[in-house]
């Protein structure tokens, strides 16, 4: 008999124990459902990336030849530099040869055969530029 009430009593006890578990896992916790998604790349035929290659191509060139004109930009700013100190020196030795020749008593050459530096090639270009003729 003793061990029928202790069985009985043990028997109460799991199950109120497992009622009260089950109680509060099904009320106090929401279940959740998690979902993956999953995404497939966009389909791309060969046209489309060929113009996307070619798009990319273009920029790249873009790029590099607006860096070429700055860079040329630059070096043109440095030869016009120099030719502006170059235009100087030559001013000021022009006007010294004047000054020499002044004291001299030279006598200074008419201005036609001192042709200016435009002139002489302007002179020595034909005024038409012949193209050659095509025999068909």
């Amino acid at each position: 008999m003793k061990t029928r009430r202790t069985f009985a009593f043990l028997t109460v006890i799991v199950l109120a124990c497992g009622a009260f578990f089950w109680l509060a896992a099904s009320s106090g916790v929401e279940k959740t459902v998690e979902v993956q998604t999953y995404s497939l790349p966009e389909y791309r035929s060969d046209t489309a990336r060929a113009i996307d290659a070619y798009q990319q191509m273009i920029n790249r060139l873009l790029d590099d030849n607006e860096l070429n004109r700055l860079v040329m930009q630059d070096q043109m700013n440095v030869i016009i530099n120099k030719l502006d100190k170059i235009q100087a020196d030559l001013d000021a030795i022009s006007k010294r040869i004047a000054g020499i020749e002044k004291k001299m008593g030279i006598e200074e050459t008419p201005e036609q055969n001192n042709p200016k530096p435009g002139e002489l090639q302007q002179q020595e270009m034909p005024d038409k530029i012949q193209q050659p003729q095509n025999p068909g």
